[in-house]
């Protein structure tokens, strides 16, 4: 099976998730089942958007985007803020600068470490 197809579904699903966790109640059923582990907010961005990164970076090598990491970050940063920017409008959230840098780094090293294991693939 070619997995390539399932990464723009993937990575569009991922997506909405966040988003409904960035516009979630922070007391919500999903805001307890994590809070037995004991997670931070910073790690839990960071989490989310660790496999956000990946997903961006696969998504874009499998339509073979150039600069597939640089983009990935970008778009995981842009989205970060922007969910981040929403909460702004959410009675009960509370925009955070240290959670989209939680979601920028989370990105930056899914991406980076992809990209420096399967990046630069020598040719054969």
């Amino acid at each position: 099976m070619d997995f390539r197809k399932l990464y723009l579904p993937a990575t569009l699903i991922w997506a909405v998730g966040l988003f409904i966790g960035s516009t979630a109640q922070g007391h919500g059923g999903l805001a307890r089942f994590l809070g037995q582990f004991n997670i931070s907010g910073f790690g839990l961005h960071f989490a989310g958007y660790l496999i956000f990164g990946l997903l961006l970076i696969l998504t874009l090598k499998s339509y073979e985007i150039k600069n597939s990491f640089v983009y990935s970050v970008i778009i995981a940063a842009v989205y970060g803020i922007a969910m981040e920017g929403l909460q702004f409008f959410v009675p009960y959230r509370d925009p955070s600068v240290i959670d989209a840098l939680a979601n920028t780094a989370g990105a930056f090293i899914s991406s980076g470490i992809y990209e420096l294991y399967h990046g630069h693939k020598r040719p054969a």
